[in-house]
């Protein structure tokens, strides 16, 4: 787990020592700013979060808000909001194909589970 701390701990610091300035150029990912990719990490590492907990009982769920700000996220990348009646949390799942869609939520998504899942990155 060393590696997994000095790594994220990079990350961090790497995104937080960014200048606002900064978040508008280039990444190294072909047509993606460093906004783009900062922003995809956020997904990314929420998901794996939940991922990660999926069957650990007692470990803690991502920030509320980092889930949210996912969501919001995940709603620009397809191009439109998932149903208010969804959490955060399912809206995430759903969208990513993590959790399958039950037969009340394909009928609320009308034709939104066409597009789904969505592919990031």
């Amino acid at each position: 787990m060393d590696h997994f701390s000095r790594a994220w701990t990079a990350l961090l610091a790497a995104v937080a020592e960014t200048p606002d300035e900064d978040f508008e150029r280039p990444s190294g990912c072909v047509g993606w700013s460093v906004r783009n990719l900062a922003c995809h990490l956020v997904i990314e590492w929420t998901l794996h979060h939940l991922d990660l907990i999926a069957h650990l009982p007692n470990a803690a769920d991502p920030p509320a808000e980092t889930v949210a700000a996912s969501r919001a996220l995940l709603e620009r990348i397809a191009g439109a909001d998932f149903p208010k009646t969804l959490s955060d949390k399912d809206a995430l799942l759903i969208g990513t194909g993590r959790r399958t869609l039950t037969t009340e939520e394909k009928a609320t998504l009308a034709d939104f589970p066409a597009k789904l899942p969505l592919i990031l990155g």
